[in-house]
């Protein structure tokens, strides 16, 4: 125990001594628990980090499909004008010319799905689920470690600027139109199906693991999974120290603001808004002490869910009283500007729809 301590005294004093700090850790030294909640956050931060990735996408729009520019007030905030954030797409070919860094999350990928040659010369060989997942385990491309990906790690890769396919064929030039990619991630409705994730256009949806056969595009590296927590001084915001991320725990009413009777006691399941409401609410929110909250991208929006609940699609202990609907992000469509992304979290499944329509709201900020 005394070793433990002495540990933890140690890794605390590194971690403060080096600046390591967020305001999140900040609490009232008058506060009988602040120094626990301290100690707790800087464990937190020492965990394993990944970055969200940008979506790519380059162009503003308002709700009738007409491009406006980014600085736009009237449509402000979306995930075009956060350019980069919260962190740039960085994916460089190996000098092997068959895997890929991420820059930004730290993964190695293989560059091309499986085909029979190991390589980028052919077409993608689709295999049940099982059988990929031992394909992947047996590949020792450029001497790594591999495994399937996870959902959201795929997630990660996409471009959403772009479409058919939805990634970038001059990182992964067979990664084409019509593929559907396994995934690790389980469908939590059945405890049986895997999410895939289609290249034409990243939807993603759940399948028999047993009864379809699709293409896979191995990973190397740790998976380091979501920890969404309530931490510090204000029981409204959620935080994740993987992404660096934090949330507004309540969704937003009809006022713009989190539907709560105090920080963290939700009112409701809050008010579905169009997206122009839904992007001036969370640009306009000033709330916990901060005022650079915004609407999720898509990607951030993936993260802030749980695969591993439904109906909603949220840790309910972290996110009470979410709504089982459809939640907004701030990504347009690219095929048609007059749409945005949404994610249905009653199952998790991602869409795009009219941005007159009126679904839920949920805003971020970070890192």
């Amino acid at each position: 125990m005394k070793s433990l301590s002495a540990f933890v005294l140690i890794l605390v004093l590194l971690l403060a001594g080096s600046g390591c700090r967020i305001a999140i850790l900040d609490c009232l030294e008058s506060d009988a628990t602040c120094n626990s909640r301290k100690l707790l956050g800087y464990l937190l931060l020492a965990l394993p980090r990944t970055n969200v990735p940008d979506t790519g996408q380059l162009i503003c729009s308002d709700d009738s499909g007409n491009p406006i520019p980014c600085s736009s007030v009237t449509f402000p905030g979306q995930d075009a004008f956060y350019f980069s954030t919260p962190a740039p797409i960085s994916l460089a070919v190996n000098p092997s010319g068959l895997t890929v860094s991420d820059g930004t999350t730290g993964l190695i990928w293989q560059r091309c799905p499986r085909n029979a040659a190991n390589d980028c010369s052919g077409a993608a060989t689709t295999d049940l689920h099982g059988n990929q997942e031992t394909y992947c385990a047996g590949l020792t491309l450029d001497g790594l470690q591999w495994r399937l990906p996870t959902l959201r790690e795929l997630i990660y890769i996409a471009n959403y600027e772009l479409s058919a396919p939805s990634f970038d064929t001059a990182i992964f030039p067979q990664t084409i139109t019509g593929l559907d990619l396994w995934s690790s991630t389980t469908f939590h409705f059945n405890g049986t199906d895997k999410w895939a994730i289609t290249t034409s256009n990243a939807t993603y949806a759940q399948a028999d693991p047993v009864g379809f056969s699709f293409a896979v595009q191995c990973v190397s590296g740790a998976n380091k999974p979501t920890r969404w927590t309530v931490l510090g001084d204000f029981a409204g915001i959620a935080y994740d120290p993987t992404s660096v991320l934090m949330a507004t725990r309540c969704t937003l009413n009809g006022s713009g603001v989190p539907d709560e009777a105090s920080p963290g006691v939700c009112l409701s399941t809050g008010t579905a808004i169009n997206w122009q409401t839904a992007l001036q609410s969370c640009e306009n929110l000033d709330y916990g002490g901060y005022s650079d909250w915004r609407l999720p991208s898509i990607k951030e929006l993936a993260t802030v869910k749980d695969y591993s609940y439904a109906s909603p699609a949220f840790d309910p202990m972290v996110f009470p009283m979410s709504a089982v609907n459809r939640y907004w992000s701030s990504t347009t469509n690219t095929t048609n500007i007059a749409a945005a992304w949404a994610i249905d979290v009653s199952d998790s499944t991602n869409y795009t729809t009219g941005k007159t329509t009126l679904y839920f709201t949920r805003c971020v900020r970070g890192p």
